[in-house]
């Protein structure tokens, strides 16, 4: 019995050592870029949703990698407006929120003929965020707002597709989903340029406009469509 798992384990040992290319790095390395559709709680359309970044894999066999991902986010909102007939004032706005997260996780991989390859990776880390908005009086630019940056939990769900053109190199393509978690934290003002907010015309406007554009910038979620490159170091 002994014999037998020792020539178990030894076998697994062999045919897990034989799905690694002799001579190659278990590390890789990748830029990749992006886009998709994406929402925003507190927005009524999305105007654009793009991502740039780099990937970085060790694969600890050949079916089983742990991955991290470095990259940027830039997602550009209609806010939703607010107007009170006879009063001259109909606010709307942009909203431009930006940010670098760096997320960790685990990415299946199964290697098809002819250097193709399927997975599917799931990341989950902290990104830091920023938000700046374009407040319009009846399409006129009527004030610009920043604030501090704030920080959020980013997640995602990717599924690759990808084709080793040689041992080292490879091209990919991803879609996927991808979300934000603001813990329910209001965004904070940092300066504002402009014209100031009139006082309450009515009991609820504009002071309704200025907290609903304050309030939490997420939840935030995108589908998204990306593709990169892959080198084996």
């Amino acid at each position: 019995m002994k014999h037998t798992f020792l020539l178990v384990t030894l076998l697994c040992a062999v045919l897990l050592r034989g799905q690694e290319n002799s001579g190659l790095s278990r590390f890789a390395f990748g830029p990749n870029i992006g886009t998709g559709a994406a929402f925003q709680s507190c927005c009524s359309d999305s105007r654009g949703y793009h991502t740039f970044g780099a990937t970085g894999e060790y694969r600890l066999a050949r079916f089983f990698s742990l991955e991290a991902d470095l990259r940027y986010t830039a997602l550009e909102s209609d806010l939703s407006g607010w107007s009170y007939s006879g009063t001259g004032y109909s606010f709307d706005g942009y909203q431009q929120l930006r940010g670098v997260a760096l997320t960790l996780g685990p990415r299946l991989n199964l290697r098809l003929r002819n250097g193709k390859e399927i997975g599917a990776a799931l990341r989950v880390g902290p990104m830091l965020g920023r938000t700046t908005q374009d407040i319009t009086n009846n399409g006129l630019l009527f004030q610009t707002r920043r604030y501090k940056p704030n920080l959020l939990l980013a997640y995602a769900l990717d599924l690759r597709w990808a084709w080793w053109i040689t041992d080292r190199i490879a091209v990919e393509w991803t879609t996927g989903y991808s979300a934000m978690d603001d813990f329910r934290q209001n965004l904070e003002l940092k300066s504002s340029t402009g014209n100031p907010f009139p006082a309450d015309i009515t009991s609820e406007f504009p002071s309704n406009f200025i907290k609903q554009i304050s309030e939490r910038p997420s939840p935030v979620g995108a589908i998204d469509l990306g593709m990169g490159l892959r080198f084996r170091l």
